[in-house]
Protein backbone atom coordinates (compact mmCIF):
# COMPACT_ATOMS: atom_id res chain seq x y z
CA UNK A 1 0.00 0.00 0.00
CA UNK A 2 1.06 3.59 -0.82
CA UNK A 3 0.44 7.18 -0.74
CA UNK A 4 -0.52 6.97 -4.21
CA UNK A 5 -3.49 4.75 -4.03
CA UNK A 6 -4.56 6.84 -1.10
CA UNK A 7 -4.37 10.03 -2.92
CA UNK A 8 -5.59 8.43 -6.37
CA UNK A 9 -8.82 7.18 -4.18
CA UNK A 10 -9.35 10.58 -3.25
CA UNK A 11 -9.01 12.14 -7.21
CA UNK A 12 -11.50 9.42 -8.12
CA UNK A 13 -14.53 10.09 -6.04
CA UNK A 14 -14.07 13.71 -7.02
CA UNK A 15 -14.04 12.46 -10.88
CA UNK A 16 -16.78 9.82 -10.09
CA UNK A 17 -19.19 13.44 -8.88
CA UNK A 18 -18.27 15.87 -11.34
CA UNK A 19 -18.41 13.19 -14.27
CA UNK A 20 -22.31 12.69 -13.70
CA UNK A 21 -24.00 15.35 -12.52
CA UNK A 22 -27.65 14.92 -11.38
CA UNK A 23 -29.16 17.68 -9.45
CA UNK A 24 -31.91 15.30 -7.87
CA UNK A 25 -28.80 13.19 -6.19
CA UNK A 26 -26.34 15.25 -4.34
CA UNK A 27 -25.29 12.86 -2.11
CA UNK A 28 -21.37 12.84 -1.28
CA UNK A 29 -19.54 9.60 -0.21
CA UNK A 30 -16.23 10.17 1.37
CA UNK A 31 -13.95 7.49 2.97
CA UNK A 32 -13.27 6.45 6.75
CA UNK A 33 -9.96 6.98 7.96
CA UNK A 34 -8.69 4.63 10.93
CA UNK A 35 -5.67 3.41 11.55
CA UNK A 36 -3.95 -0.15 12.12
CA UNK A 37 -1.05 -1.00 14.13
CA UNK A 38 0.87 -4.22 12.44
CA UNK A 39 2.39 -6.42 13.85
CA UNK A 40 -0.47 -7.44 16.41
CA UNK A 41 0.87 -6.73 20.03
CA UNK A 42 1.99 -9.36 22.83
CA UNK A 43 2.74 -11.91 19.37
CA UNK A 44 6.59 -13.18 19.61
CA UNK A 45 7.56 -12.36 15.49
CA UNK A 46 10.96 -12.30 14.13
CA UNK A 47 12.78 -10.19 11.41
CA UNK A 48 15.47 -9.81 9.16
CA UNK A 49 17.89 -6.82 9.09
CA UNK A 50 16.01 -4.19 6.52
CA UNK A 51 12.50 -5.57 7.84
CA UNK A 52 9.70 -3.68 9.35
CA UNK A 53 9.68 -4.39 13.08
CA UNK A 54 6.53 -2.55 13.24
CA UNK A 55 4.59 -0.14 11.33
CA UNK A 56 0.98 2.23 11.28
CA UNK A 57 -1.00 2.06 8.42
CA UNK A 58 -3.64 4.12 7.23
CA UNK A 59 -6.27 2.40 6.50
CA UNK A 60 -8.87 4.10 4.23
CA UNK A 61 -12.41 2.03 4.40
CA UNK A 62 -15.29 3.52 1.59
CA UNK A 63 -18.53 2.62 3.12
CA UNK A 64 -21.35 2.72 0.64
CA UNK A 65 -23.82 1.44 -1.48
CA UNK A 66 -22.49 -1.19 -4.40
CA UNK A 67 -23.40 -2.65 -7.52
CA UNK A 68 -21.91 -5.82 -8.70
CA UNK A 69 -21.93 -6.31 -12.89
CA UNK A 70 -21.12 -8.65 -15.05
CA UNK A 71 -19.95 -8.40 -18.50
CA UNK A 72 -21.82 -6.52 -20.71
CA UNK A 73 -21.10 -4.97 -24.38
CA UNK A 74 -23.42 -2.89 -26.84
CA UNK A 75 -22.99 -0.92 -29.73
CA UNK A 76 -22.03 2.24 -27.94
CA UNK A 77 -19.98 0.85 -25.06
CA UNK A 78 -18.43 -2.12 -22.35
CA UNK A 79 -18.47 -3.10 -19.18
CA UNK A 80 -16.15 -5.34 -17.54
CA UNK A 81 -17.36 -7.48 -14.38
CA UNK A 82 -16.64 -6.76 -10.66
CA UNK A 83 -18.00 -4.49 -7.95
CA UNK A 84 -18.35 -0.72 -8.47
CA UNK A 85 -18.91 1.28 -5.39
CA UNK A 86 -21.24 4.43 -5.35
CA UNK A 87 -19.18 7.90 -4.76
CA UNK A 88 -21.70 10.18 -4.90
CA UNK A 89 -24.30 11.53 -7.53
CA UNK A 90 -25.64 7.94 -8.42
CA UNK A 91 -21.93 7.59 -9.98
CA UNK A 92 -20.28 3.86 -9.30
CA UNK A 93 -16.70 3.40 -9.58
CA UNK A 94 -14.86 -0.04 -10.30
CA UNK A 95 -11.42 0.76 -8.17
CA UNK A 96 -9.56 -2.16 -9.22
CA UNK A 97 -9.96 -1.66 -12.70
CA UNK A 98 -9.65 1.68 -13.96
CA UNK A 99 -10.43 0.59 -17.93
CA UNK A 100 -13.65 -1.11 -16.75
CA UNK A 101 -15.82 0.55 -18.87
CA UNK A 102 -14.87 0.74 -22.65
CA UNK A 103 -16.39 3.58 -24.74
CA UNK A 104 -16.49 2.79 -28.63
CA UNK A 105 -16.62 5.18 -31.32
CA UNK A 106 -19.24 5.02 -34.37
CA UNK A 107 -17.84 1.89 -36.13
CA UNK A 108 -17.57 0.10 -32.66
CA UNK A 109 -14.47 0.04 -32.02
CA UNK A 110 -13.16 1.05 -27.99
CA UNK A 111 -11.18 4.80 -28.11
CA UNK A 112 -11.39 5.74 -24.41
CA UNK A 113 -12.34 4.36 -21.08
CA UNK A 114 -12.99 5.16 -17.72
CA UNK A 115 -14.28 3.83 -14.06
CA UNK A 116 -17.23 4.80 -13.63
CA UNK A 117 -21.14 3.98 -14.40
CA UNK A 118 -24.16 5.72 -13.48
CA UNK A 119 -27.19 3.56 -11.55
CA UNK A 120 -30.61 3.88 -11.56
CA UNK A 121 -32.32 2.06 -8.59
CA UNK A 122 -35.62 2.17 -9.69
CA UNK A 123 -34.89 1.57 -13.37
CA UNK A 124 -32.48 -1.48 -12.29
CA UNK A 125 -30.15 0.28 -15.39
CA UNK A 126 -26.18 1.00 -15.39
CA UNK A 127 -25.30 4.08 -18.04
CA UNK A 128 -21.89 5.06 -19.14
CA UNK A 129 -20.75 8.27 -19.61
CA UNK A 130 -21.94 8.02 -23.02
CA UNK A 131 -25.58 7.88 -22.57
CA UNK A 132 -25.76 4.37 -23.91
CA UNK A 133 -28.07 2.71 -21.02
CA UNK A 134 -27.45 -1.52 -19.97
CA UNK A 135 -30.83 -3.05 -18.11
CA UNK A 136 -31.28 -5.98 -16.15
CA UNK A 137 -32.33 -7.90 -19.41
CA UNK A 138 -28.33 -7.06 -21.04
CA UNK A 139 -26.03 -6.85 -18.03
CA UNK A 140 -26.04 -8.50 -14.45
CA UNK A 141 -26.83 -6.73 -11.70
CA UNK A 142 -26.74 -7.12 -8.10
CA UNK A 143 -27.12 -4.56 -5.45
CA UNK A 144 -26.01 -4.04 -2.04
CA UNK A 145 -26.32 -1.11 0.19
CA UNK A 146 -23.86 -0.11 3.09
CA UNK A 147 -21.22 -2.01 2.41
CA UNK A 148 -17.08 -1.71 3.05
CA UNK A 149 -16.78 -1.64 -0.73
CA UNK A 150 -12.98 -0.64 -0.93
CA UNK A 151 -10.27 -0.49 1.32
CA UNK A 152 -6.54 0.72 1.12
CA UNK A 153 -4.19 0.63 3.22
CA UNK A 154 -0.98 2.68 3.38
CA UNK A 155 2.08 2.45 5.38
CA UNK A 156 2.29 6.31 7.01
CA UNK A 157 5.02 5.17 10.27
CA UNK A 158 7.36 2.67 10.64
CA UNK A 159 10.38 1.09 12.63
CA UNK A 160 13.42 -1.23 10.28
CA UNK A 161 15.72 -3.42 11.42
CA UNK A 162 19.26 -2.07 10.79
CA UNK A 163 21.68 -4.40 11.79
CA UNK A 164 23.30 -4.86 15.30
CA UNK A 165 27.34 -3.27 15.75
CA UNK A 166 29.31 -2.51 19.07
CA UNK A 167 25.93 -4.24 21.35
CA UNK A 168 23.48 -1.85 19.74
CA UNK A 169 20.83 -2.66 17.75
CA UNK A 170 20.24 -0.17 14.67
CA UNK A 171 16.91 1.12 13.80
CA UNK A 172 15.50 3.06 11.12
CA UNK A 173 11.94 5.27 12.04
CA UNK A 174 10.05 6.79 9.01
CA UNK A 175 7.08 8.86 9.35
CA UNK A 176 5.24 10.19 5.63
CA UNK A 177 1.36 11.23 5.83
CA UNK A 178 -0.43 12.28 2.83
CA UNK A 179 0.73 16.06 2.08
CA UNK A 180 3.01 15.97 4.70
CA UNK A 181 6.62 16.03 4.53
CA UNK A 182 8.44 12.55 4.74
CA UNK A 183 10.76 12.36 8.13
CA UNK A 184 13.19 9.41 8.39
CA UNK A 185 15.78 9.02 11.75
CA UNK A 186 18.41 6.62 12.33
CA UNK A 187 19.00 5.61 15.99
CA UNK A 188 20.14 2.93 18.88
CA UNK A 189 19.55 1.23 21.80
CA UNK A 190 21.83 -1.60 23.86
CA UNK A 191 20.57 -5.00 23.70
CA UNK A 192 19.99 -4.69 27.24
CA UNK A 193 17.44 -1.74 26.83
CA UNK A 194 15.89 -3.31 24.00
CA UNK A 195 14.58 -6.19 26.13
CA UNK A 196 12.55 -3.88 28.49
CA UNK A 197 11.29 -1.57 25.18
CA UNK A 198 11.88 0.43 22.44
CA UNK A 199 9.83 3.06 21.68
CA UNK A 200 9.63 5.72 18.93
CA UNK A 201 6.14 7.85 18.94
CA UNK A 202 3.31 5.75 19.20
CA UNK A 203 5.16 2.30 18.10
CA UNK A 204 7.22 0.51 20.81
CA UNK A 205 8.28 -3.20 21.12
CA UNK A 206 10.77 -5.35 23.28
CA UNK A 207 13.52 -7.87 21.82
CA UNK A 208 13.01 -11.23 23.39
CA UNK A 209 16.04 -12.72 20.63
CA UNK A 210 19.23 -11.73 19.09
CA UNK A 211 20.57 -13.99 16.20
CA UNK A 212 23.26 -12.39 13.80
CA UNK A 213 20.93 -10.60 11.48
CA UNK A 214 17.77 -11.43 12.82
CA UNK A 215 16.22 -10.44 16.18
CA UNK A 216 12.83 -11.87 17.60
CA UNK A 217 10.44 -9.20 19.42
CA UNK A 218 7.09 -8.34 20.75
CA UNK A 219 5.45 -5.51 19.72
CA UNK A 220 3.88 -3.73 22.84
CA UNK A 221 0.31 -2.36 23.09
CA UNK A 222 0.15 1.21 22.41
CA UNK A 223 0.30 3.44 26.00
CA UNK A 224 2.67 0.87 27.12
Amino acid sequence: MNTNKSVALLILLLAGCSQHNDPQQKISVNPILTKEIIPTANIVSKVNMGDYIVYNQLVSTLKTDMVTLGNASGAMSEIKEGNYCHTGGGVYTNFDNSSAVGLKNLTGQVVSHTSSVKYDSVKNTVSPPNTTTFDASEISIKFTPNVDCHTTKTIVQSIVFNGESGGELKFIYSESYPDLKSVTTEFSVSQSEAKIKVAYKNLAFKVVGVEGSTISYIVLPYGN
